[in-house]
């Protein structure tokens, strides 16, 4: 019996795991960068159904907006149409272009130039054209529709067609085709009846087939969406709220049977249709606190059943909308009367009939969100626009994301974990250099937000905590956020230093400004004053000494650092820094005096782009260096002093070189583990005694992972019959350097090997396995192929790069744990994935 429940739950397993690898084979397929682990990851999170990510508001128009109604083009173009009151009330219309989570928009341009035009929806025909259609109160008070054609972000519009010659509200228009649109509203001019006609649209004109009434009673709050092409439904107010299925047959439509979703006291309805047979109907539940309430319909025929109802929203709600993104999920956005009426987006997945929440998430924490629209552009992005009363009012629009995860976590630079002597002013320096970009960064102190930092690009960022108390223990940490929270972030601290003898003389930065005029022989001494760091500690003295020559209006900066004076970090293990202005072309004496024992062994200087390594121009003492330093222009310089005993950001296992069957130099290094790690630099020379060229264009990019990675660089610049020898360096976050090699490689004459004209993935050998595994496999003549390894859940544990030809691929396992692991090999015109299984 336990023998066949293992079976079972292996198989199930299995099972689950093929669904994860497929979604992530034709994810990797579609990748034309490099990824990784945490890439993968993010695309597993990133699937429809729960976060929303924002990009910035964006203003389309500089005054009051109403009536606001979107509709998308495409999956990067979107129209918002408007009455613009600041210029006459006019109905107005502008395109809006979507890059990334950021959007452009071209000119306004007015459709409607009467006194006042209301009750606004639009619906896009296709990429290029869309109508609105609206009540025109200078005509007066009929219903009217309008072709919009759309050149890039330019709108032309046809002539305004009546659609109904009396007064019309409630007016909600929906597109069957790419010709063809019903528009549903209220008529007064027939007792406020529910009423719908087709429009059909030739180039820029639009005729209309005759009215037809689908309630006999008194009707608001409708909302129309289309199916397909001859079906729509209409959800609409008439006592009790209540839906009906429309079909059409040219111009002519015929309704089924009215179906009522809900008795209560319920109002404000918004439709949006999932696929052809299904719609979800968005209200306010007045029988239940006006709560935000959604329901399933289904549709078969003209008949229609409906799922229960669900609550998404436990307050008071407004202003709100409906959109689908695919044929299982929705977006609706609206008010929040519960959460400062901030503007807010949830979304809704559908299963059946039942749908489930993701958190609501505010794409707009201003007071009021007013007249909101939301419209999808695909399956994850949509586009809000509103009025901003937070804002003057302003016409304003935003694009969401929907699967939004966290983002990275800030690397945290300075202080360091349990920092002691700190000043009374510390500055806290982190770094972010993740592909995601975070809305900002949250600095806690002492458990609570100190400062909210906004995100402007990758690279370093400060945050200063002034008036620290004589030995306060400090205790911080910074937390990158964006709309799905928080990344997770070590809490540091650091110890304030005792309270000094002479308090007034404890300054972290001293300026001090020497008005000289000598010509004398000797070198003319300045000495600046002493600082008191607190305690027995008297630290630094600078002895500058200039040659002879005359310098007048010449300022000395120093700064006591155990902090940075750049945007970079320190050197790993930095003991102290200064910096300090020099003129130019004066050889001056520096003797830097930073108190202690300990004997540093480096002198590193700031160049303005990484610390190089000078220490063959000092002298080192027991807490003291001195030099001669001559700068080439008038301005500030800095150096650190450094130990040079720390921890190594890298720990490598393999450094390698191959010839390749094209005849280029491989280089192969595999890491056990890294931290703090920015990348590689690849270095090379024909003579491993002279100095050495860095090839590599830019960084190798580290990834900072304690597991086993892979890299792999080439060198095509080589030539038959020559010896190359390469090294390879890693630079770690804090410019600190580390170098291997020389590793030496002969470039023999051609290898001509014969390629294999398919590519294939053969069986791992042996499997089941412990630890290692053999896998063959062959890549075609002209491309390249990539093998993958991913494990159960999976993630990706390994991804190596090969080039033409038939390989043989040992695999070592013996740090991952017993089970079922997948592994892929993928080229432009091969892909293919198999199970080995590991038992230890």
């Amino acid at each position: 019996m336990k023998k066949t429940m293992l079976v079972v739950l292996v198989i199930f397993i299995s099972i689950l795991s093929a669904d994860i690898i497929k979604d992530i084979d034709d994810w990797t397929t579609q990748q034309h960068q490099p990824f990784d682990a945490k890439d993968v990851a993010t695309f597993m999170n990133g699937r429809p159904g729960g976060n929303i990510n924002y990009g910035v508001e964006s203003v389309f128009n500089n005054a009051t907006t109403n009536y606001t109604s979107a509709t998308s083009l495409d999956a990067t173009h979107f129209v918002v149409a408007y009455r613009d009151d600041g210029n006459s009330f006019y109905g107005t219309a502008i395109v809006g272009t979507v890059s990334g989570n950021t959007i452009s928009y071209g000119a306004e341009y007015i459709f409607n130039t009467a006194t006042s035009t209301t009750y606004i929806s639009s619906t896009s025909l296709d990429a290029t054209h869309f109508v609105v259609a609206y009540r025109d109160s200078g005509n007066p008070s009929t219903g009217k529709a309008i072709v919009g054609t759309v050149s890039g972000s330019t709108i032309s519009f046809g002539t305004g067609y009546v659609f109904n010659n009396s007064d019309s509200s409630d007016i909600s228009a929906t597109s069957l085709d790419a010709t063809h649109f019903v528009v549903a509203y209220r008529d007064y001019g027939s007792i406020s009846y529910g009423t719908a006609i087709v429009g059909t649209v030739s180039g820029s004109t639009i005729s209309y087939g005759a009215e037809y009434v689908f309630e006999y009673n008194s009707s608001s709050d409708i909302s129309a969406t289309s199916l397909d092409a001859t079906h729509f439904v209409v959800s609409y107010l008439a006592g009790y709220g209540t839906a009906i299925v429309g079909t059409v047959s040219g111009s002519t439509i015929s309704y089924g049977v009215e179906y009522i979703f809900t008795t209560g006291s319920n109002y404000d309805f918004t439709v949006t249709s999932l696929d052809a047979t299904h719609f979800v109907i968005v209200y306010k539940d007045g029988g239940n606190s006006d709560y935000g309430t959604a329901m399933v319909g289904t549709v078969s025929g003209s008949s229609i059943t409906y799922g229960a109802e669900s609550v998404f929203s436990t307050a008071y709600f407004y202003n709100f909308t409906v959109t689908s993104l695919d044929a299982t999920h929705f977006v609706v956005a609206y008010s929040d009367a519960g959460n400062s009426d901030y503007g807010t987006a949830i979304v809704g997945t559908v299963s059946g009939s039942t749908i489930s929440y993701g958190a609501e998430s505010v794409f707009n924490n201003t007071l009021y969100s007013l007249d909101i629209t939301v419209t999808s552009l695909d399956a994850t992005h949509f586009v809000i626009a509103y009025r901003d009363y937070g804002n003057s009012d302003y016409g304003t629009a935003i694009v969401g994301e929907i699967g939004g995860t966290l983002p990275n976590s800030a690397v945290q630079i300075f202080p360091a974990d349990t920092a002691a002597e700190m000043p009374q002013q510390v500055t806290v320096n982190w770094n972010y250099t993740a592909r995601d970009n975070p809305t900002g960064f949250y600095v806690y102190k002492g458990g609570a937000v100190a400062a909210d930092v906004a995100f402007t690009a990758l690279g370093a960022y400060t945050h200063v905590f002034a008036g620290l108390v004589w030995n306060e223990v400090v205790s911080w940490k910074v937390e990158a956020y964006n709309s799905a929270g928080s990344a997770a972030a070590d809490v540091r601290t650091f110890t304030v230093m005792s309270e000094p003898a002479n308090p007034g003389a404890t300054p972290t930065e001293i300026v001090y400004t020497e008005i000289v005029d000598f010509t004398g022989l000797d070198p003319a001494p300045l000495e600046l004053p002493i600082i008191n760091l607190g305690g027995n500690v008297v630290a630094p003295i600078f002895d500058l000494d200039f040659s002879p020559e005359t310098v007048t209006n010449f300022t000395i900066l120093a700064e006591v650092a155990d902090q940075p004076n750049h945007p970079l970090a320190n050197p790993q293990n930095c003991s102290a820094a200064f910096r300090s202005n020099f003129p130019s072309g004066i050889a001056v004496s520096v003797l830097f005096d930073f108190g202690g024992a300990q004997i540093p062994n480096q002198l590193m200087r700031w160049n303005g782009g990484n610390w190089e390594d000078i220490s063959g121009l000092a002298t080192f003492g027991a807490g003291t260096v001195l030099f001669v330093w001559t700068s080439s222009t008038r301005g500030e310089e800095e150096f650190a002093v450094n130990n040079g005993d720390g921890p190594l950001p890298v720990t490598l296992s393999s450094f390698t070189a191959v010839q390749t069957t094209e005849n280029f130099a491989r280089l192969n290094w595999i890491t056990q583990s890294e931290s703090g790690l920015i990348g590689y630099n690849i270095y090379r020379n024909v003579n491993e005694i002279q100095s050495f060229m860095q090839i590599n264009p830019t960084i190798i990019a580290g990834t900072n992972s304690s597991e086993e990675q892979h890299y792999t660089f080439t060198d095509p610049d080589v030539e038959y019959e020559q010896t190359y020898h390469y090294w390879l360096e890693s630079v770690g976050m804090d410019y600190h350097t580390e170098l291997f090699g020389p590793i030496t490689l002969s470039i023999e004459s051609p290898i001509i090997i014969e390629l294999p004209n398919a590519s294939i993935l053969r069986s791992a050998y042996p499997n089941p396995f412990n630890p290692t595994t053999t896998i063959e496999f062959d890549i075609k003549e002209n491309e390249k192929g990539t093998i993958i390894i991913y494990n159960i859940k999976g993630r990706v544990i390994l991804k190596e790069t090969f080039d033409p030809g038939n390989h043989t691929f040992e695999w070592n396992a013996d740090k991952y744990s017993s089970g079922v692991y997948f592994y892929k090999l993928q080229t432009n015109s091969y892909s293919k994935i198999n199970k080995m299984l590991m038992l230890k």
